[in-house]
């Protein structure tokens, strides 16, 4: 075998092959990485015919109206100041959702568990709960 001639010339492979692939494959994947940014704080609340996207970044988000039902859903099934023993399903005792006061404490722990991914551990939530989430923590937590 001859190696002084370069890999692609030994193996007969034109050169404008391979720029066209590589050309085709970075135009797809500039596809695929572009595309609309939503916001989960204000999905699914815009009327018939206006985007949900504000231009002055997310709306409020508050634990009454939004962060509650989230909790609830995902989180007090274990992470409840009601539910005792073995029901936790391995919930460290004291690191509870359920009313206001407990979120807002424990708020930042759950954050760092539900941004990994790590908690709830039987289904993760989908990437609008984790980012509404986030902004009630980057708003303040507010009630």
């Amino acid at each position: 075998m001859n190696h002084d001639k370069p890999f692609l010339r030994r193996n007969k492979l034109p050169m404008r092959y391979i720029l066209f692939a590589l050309i085709a494959a970075g135009l797809g994947l500039s596809q695929v990485a572009c595309g609309t940014k939503k916001d989960p704080v204000n999905e699914g609340n815009a009327s018939a015919g206006e985007s949900s996207l504000s231009d002055a970044g997310p709306s409020e988000v508050t634990y009454t109206e939004r962060v509650k039902a989230l909790l609830d859903d995902n989180c007090n099934k274990c992470h409840s100041s009601a539910v005792q023993g073995a029901s936790r399903e391995g919930a460290p005792v004291g690191l509870d959702f359920d009313t206001y006061s407990l979120a807002k404490t424990n708020g930042k722990r759950a954050n760092r568990e539900i941004q990994s991914g790590a908690m709830p551990p039987t289904d993760p939530l989908s990437r609008n709960d984790k980012e509404l989430f986030q902004a009630w923590v980057d708003q303040g937590f507010k009630e």
